[in-house]
């Protein structure tokens, strides 16, 4: 879940990366390398990755 500030800033960087890929890190480990193909507007993260 994200607080309503980090909602907001995590929408608008993907605004900002839409048609790129980036990468999700945990510990500085990456976890996924997502396709930003929308913004994500939800105030959670979901990983949809095995």
């Amino acid at each position: 879940m994200l607080t309503p500030e980090s909602a907001a800033k995590f929408q608008e960087f993907t605004q900002a990366a839409m048609g790129r890929q980036t990468q999700v890190l945990i510990n500085n480990s990456v976890v996924t390398e997502p396709w930003i193909r929308t913004p994500i507007t939800a105030n959670r993260i979901r990983n949809y990755c095995n």
